[in-house]
């Protein structure tokens, strides 16, 4: 099955977007600037930076599985047997990482909740023109059929 550049882009969109921002985050949320004990930092942004490298890998392999499995399950039961593992095999990493609970017991909710959300749309404006811009930009370069025609063409008229 043959998609077009604008599809390809606005997958390649989604899939990073949820594999890149919000597997990780739902593991380990953002918090505001100054909210979080110090002494926590180290432990954060290592086990932050270790499940999203873990979920990007995980996603390849899980395309490339995906892939592979498509000549024998057809295109949609392949992504879907793939998403399900990468789904399977993230949540099994996610639970036995380790929990990192560094916001204050007094740190207003509403603030956290707020900066969580306004965190999420940022990255979804982020990777939502990536993807159409991506999609836009492949859409608008001459195929290469249009080229060899083109090239054929003019050399048969001189």
């Amino acid at each position: 099955m043959r998609v077009d550049g604008r599809a390809t882009a606005a997958a390649l969109a989604v899939v990073g977007y949820v594999v890149v921002i919000l597997v990780p985050f739902l593991k380990y949320p953002s918090n505001p600037p100054a909210s979080s004990d110090d002494s926590t930092i180290g432990l954060r942004t290592g086990t932050f930076v270790l499940f999203l490298a873990l979920s990007v890998i995980v996603a390849a392999v899980a395309v490339a599985v995906g892939h592979r499995l498509s000549a024998r399950l057809g295109g949609w039961s392949a992504v879907l047997v793939a998403a399900l593992g990468y789904v399977v095999v993230v949540s099994g990493v996610g639970a036995l990482l380790p929990t990192v609970a560094e916001t204050p017991a007094d740190f207003p909710a509403a603030v956290l909740y707020d900066f969580r959300v306004a965190t999420l749309g940022i990255h979804l404006v982020l990777w939502g023109v990536l993807g159409l811009l991506f999609g836009y930009l492949v859409d608008r370069r001459p195929s290469r059929r249009s080229h060899e025609v083109g090239t054929a063409g003019a050399g048969t008229a001189a």
